[in-house]
C-alpha cells in the first residue's frame, strides 16, 4: 500500500524513480541518487524539446523545478514516507499529503506560466497528464504485484 502509494506521487510530481535508499549502503545511495539524477535530466530534456525551450527559459525553469522535486522530498518525508516505511498512510494522512503536494505542485504551475507562453503551457499541461496516465499505470501494476 505504501510502497503504491510513493510510486503515486513520486510520478505525480513528475520524476520517475526516487532519492531515498538505505543509509547503511553508501554504494548503493550514490548509485540510486545518480540514476534518479540522469532520470531527471533525461525529462527535463524531453520536457525541453516538447516545448521547444529558448535557452532562456531553460536557464528559468531548471531552478524552479528541482526546488520543487526538493520540496516533494521534503514534504514526503515529513509525513514520514520513503521507500523502507512498512506503516500504511491513513485516509487522512494520505488527505493532508496530498493537500500539501497539491498546493506546491500549484506554486510551480504559478511560476512556470509566467515563463511558457501560452501555447508552451498547453503542451506543458498535456505533459503532465500523461505523467499522471503513466504514474496510474505504475500505481495498478504495483497493486498488482
Amino acid at each position: 500500500m505504501v510502497r503504491g502509494l510513493l510510486v503515486f506521487v513520486v510520478v505525480l510530481l513528475g520524476f520517475a524513480g526516487s532519492g531515498w535508499a538505505q543509509e547503511n549502503d553508501a554504494t548503493a545511495n550514490a548509485s540510486e541518487a545518480g540514476e534518479v539524477r540522469a532520470q531527471i535530466e533525461d525529462q527535463f530534456e524531453a520536457m525541453a524539446e516538447r516545448l521547444a525551450l529558448t535557452d532562456d527559459q531553460r536557464v528559468a525553469l531548471e531552478p524552479i523545478l528541482q526546488a520543487q522535486f526538493a520540496d516533494n522530498r521534503a514534504i514526503l518525508e515529513s509525513h514520514g514516507l520513503d521507500q523502507q516505511s512498512e506503516n500504511p498512510a491513513s485516509r487522512q494522512e494520505r488527505r493532508a499529503l496530498f493537500r500539501e503536494l497539491r498546493q506546491r505542485n500549484q506554486q510551480t504551475q504559478a511560476q512556470v506560466a509566467e515563463i511558457l507562453s501560452e501555447e508552451q503551457m498547453v503542451v506543458y499541461r498535456e505533459l503532465q497528464a500523461e505523467r499522471r496516465d503513466r504514474m496510474r499505470e505504475r500505481v495498478r501494476n504495483a497493486r498488482d504485484d
